[in-house]
C-alpha cells in the first residue's frame, strides 16, 4: 500500500495485548474467514516506525499512517464529528476504491 500512497486512512477493531477467545470477539469472523490480521495500538506504532510514519488513531476503530506531522488533538477532534455525519459528507466526494485496488493488486 506504501507503494501506492504515504496516507493511508484505515478502520480496524484493534484487540488489547491478549486477544480474546474466538467465541468472545464476532470480529473474527469465524463463518467467513475475512479477517487475517489482528492489531493493537503497539503494533500499529511498530508498523509505523518501521516506515518512518506517523500515526494518528483514536484509539478504537479509525487509524492514519502519513509521512506527514498532524498536530493529534485536531486529529481526534475531527474524527468525533463522525457522529454528526461527516464522513457520510465526505464519502459523497469520494469513489470507494475497493475494487479497482484489488483488481490493481491482483
Amino acid at each position: 500500500m506504501l507503494k501506492i500512497s504515504q496516507n493511508i486512512l484505515f478502520s480496524t477493531e484493534l484487540c488489547g495485548s491478549v486477544p480474546p477467545k474466538p467465541n468472545e470477539w464476532g470480529y473474527y469472523g469465524l463463518g467467513h474467514g475475512q479477517h487475517i490480521s489482528f492489531y493493537n495500538l503497539t503494533t500499529l506504532q511498530y508498523i509505523a516506525n518501521k516506515y518512518k510514519l506517523n500515526l494518528y488513531s483514536n484509539g478504537k476503530t479509525l487509524h492514519l499512517l502519513t509521512g506527514k506531522k498532524l498536530n493529534s488533538f485536531l486529529f481526534k477532534y475531527i474524527l468525533k464529528f463522525n457522529r454528526f455525519g461527516l464522513f457520510y459528507i465526505i464519502k459523497r466526494f469520494l469513489k470507494s476504491k475497493t475494487i479497482s485496488d484489488w483488481k490493481m493488486l491482483k
